[in-house]
């Protein structure tokens, strides 16, 4: 059972690996910096997390569509709206 859950891990990144060599989405961007926790004015508590540097477009954030994110291992899936 251990072999498989391995497996299927090992082939779950093997495909992110190919699917972001491929071309597949517009790429993140390289730059990022970490951001604190806080406290929303609602209250929500955010938890620290890494996020791209701000630039004059949103397609190469981290949670675009196609971007991959290295810090948390997912797939971006935000429309970017400009």
């Amino acid at each position: 059972m251990k072999g498989l859950v391995a497996g299927a891990l090992i082939l779950a990144f093997a495909t992110v690996a190919m699917a972001k060599g491929a071309g597949f989405g517009t790429g993140s961007n390289s730059s990022s910096h970490s951001v604190k926790p806080y406290v929303t004015g609602t209250g929500k508590f955010v938890p620290g997390h890494r996020q791209t540097n701000p630039n004059k477009t949103q397609r190469d954030n981290f949670n675009a569509q196609g971007n991959f994110n290295p810090y948390n291992g997912k797939t971006g899936t935000r429309s970017p709206s400009y």
